[in-house]
């Protein structure tokens, strides 16, 4: 197990039942919710290669949200997503960024609060997945990348304004950030009442044992019933 570090932040059933009954509620740093490996293999599938570490992650802990509060919410990806965002027949009119993102032989699988855009090499080397944002390597590998990420939430911005900055000193324009991406669900489930009083949005996704796993992300703080 590569990624034991995160374990607590993965959203599972059980805690979100013992949550309703106990009416409790916590704040956390992450948010994830656990795959099937169907929904795992459907994404798998549809790239050849398709990223190790990244498999790993999806295996291990699922997908989700880093470091979550009103002004940071930053996901990486669910498979469905990810076909979705690189796919050949989806295009990025409306979105600049995105567009300037999709590199050969890369997946774009995570955005920033900022609407920036990572990729992560789909061949690996050695076992490891290089990172990259605007083709600028930032990571090794994803593990390297989100031990860091994890454990500084602004280490990840401290390398984007750097390759920014050294941009707009060439004299390339820099897009807009603009709300042109939210990742979608992984499948179709049952609907779960929102909670009283909230300003939540509904997030759900399929787990490794085939329940449905609902959640409801707060956009005005990191409180959310787990």
């Amino acid at each position: 197990m590569q990624y034991t570090f995160l374990e607590n932040y993965i959203i599972t059933q059980e805690k979100i039942d013992k949550a309703i009954k106990e009416k409790s509620i916590r704040k956390l740093c992450h948010m994830f919710y656990p795959l099937s490996a169907a929904d795992i293999d459907a994404a798998v599938q549809a790239f050849d290669p398709f990223p190790v570490e990244l498999k790993t992650f999806y295996e291990e802990i699922g997908f989700g949200n880093f470091h979550c509060n009103k002004e940071y919410v930053n996901i990486l990806l669910d498979p469905h997503s990810l076909v979705h965002v690189n796919g050949q027949k989806y295009r990025y009119s409306y979105d600049k960024e995105v567009e300037r993102a999709l590199v050969e032989g890369h997946l774009i699988f995570f955005r920033t609060h900022l609407y920036q855009y990572l990729t992560i090499e789909k061949k690996d080397h050695n076992g490891k997945n290089a990172i990259y944002y605007k083709k600028e390597k930032i990571a090794d590998s994803l593990h390297s990348f989100i031990k860091d990420y994890d454990g500084n939430r602004d280490s990840l911005q401290y390398d984007i304004k750097h390759i920014d900055t050294a941009e707009i000193k060439k004299g390339i324009p820099q897009a807009t950030l603009r709300n042109t991406f939210v990742y979608t669900k992984v499948a179709e489930n049952k609907q779960t009442d929102k909670p009283s009083g909230s300003n939540a949005s509904p997030n759900k996704a399929t787990g490794n044992n085939g329940i449905s796993i609902g959640s409801w992300l707060l956009e005005d703080d990191n409180s959310f019933v787990v």
